[in-house]
């Protein structure tokens, strides 16, 4: 029996009362902590999810055009510190289009670490000595706020003044899903699924992205054309084609095709007794006849 509990307080109480056995799709960071520390629970990690921010870049007006713009805010944010505060350790910082747990990983590949002094030279060189305004839209909810505050102040630092879009989740996913209306005017912090294949890279990101589809984010042509030969039919698995996967990640961070920022932590709460190995796969694959309770 599977109960929908809005109230994550509700939820870990239940759990830690012995009335559930299973905490699936849990609440915040606090939360886990929580659990953590009292020792009798188990935790079962998921991928999570990419957090990042899409850049509006294909208008040749806009700053965000320029390459060196795109860089400059790269190494103006403090991904590591920004992952540690708002998940207290359980964050991984991203700086390239991949988790270190993921097939397509181009180990040792990190562009552009936190530098606010490169940052601003970057800007000088771009035109922008004294900085720009952008707006950034963000949904309603979860650490929206904490975000916006972090993303506010380390853009701040090298000039750029971040203008909040704080929007209901209807304006919110129209804009980046929409295809034909989507789209948003600056910088767009967000998130998408990450797949054990690393078929997300095309499902979100490749030339015909079954999510991000708005005709607002620049890809250059190699990025594309690395995506289109990684699936060609003439590999016969995922593992075969996973060097052109990673010329692809690659790529993407060589273009700054958007700012990279953490892997958000997923996890399924459950007492020992429990065996399961949801949500591993993103909650996407589950083998329930794999899962089992001992005797309690």
């Amino acid at each position: 029996i599977m109960t929908a509990i809005a109230d994550p307080m509700v939820a870990s109480a239940k759990l830690q009362a012995g009335e559930g056995d299973m905490w699936s799709d849990t609440g915040s960071v606090n939360d886990v902590l929580q659990l953590k520390e009292m020792g009798k629970f188990n935790f079962i990690q998921g991928p999570g999810y990419f957090n990042v921010v899409l850049f509006s870049d294909v208008d040749e007006a806009s700053p965000l055009h320029e390459l060196k713009v795109r860089e400059a805010i790269e190494y103006a944010v403090d991904r590591p510190t920004m992952a540690q505060t708002l998940g207290q350790g359980l964050y991984e910082p991203f700086v390239q289009l991949a988790s270190n747990t993921w097939p397509g990983y181009v180990k040792g590949y990190d562009p552009r670490p936190y530098n606010p002094d490169k940052a601003k030279a970057l800007l000088a060189e771009a035109g922008f000595p004294n900085g720009f305004t952008l707006k950034i839209l963000m949904g309603s909810g979860g650490t929206s706020n904490d975000v916006m505050s972090l993303f506010t102040y380390y853009l701040g630092q090298v000039g750029i003044t971040v203008e909040p879009d704080i929007a209901d989740l209807g304006r919110y996913f129209g804009a980046i899903f929409g295809r034909d209306k989507g789209g948003w005017d600056g910088l767009c912090f967000t998130a998408s699924g990450i797949n054990p294949d690393a078929s997300d890279i095309f499902v979100h990101y490749g030339p015909n992205p079954m999510t991000f589809g708005t005709p607002n984010i620049w890809k250059s042509q190699a990025f594309i054309d690395y995506c289109n030969e990684a699936i060609d039919p003439k590999y016969n698995s995922a593992a075969e084609a996973m060097p052109k996967i990673q010329a692809a990640v690659k790529q993407a961070g060589e273009d700054c095709l958007f700012l990279p920022m953490w892997r958000s932590y997923e996890a399924s709460v459950v007492w020992p007794y429990v065996h399961t190995e949801y949500p591993k796969i993103h909650g996407i694959i589950w083998h329930p006849e794999n899962d089992w309770m001992d005797a309690h």
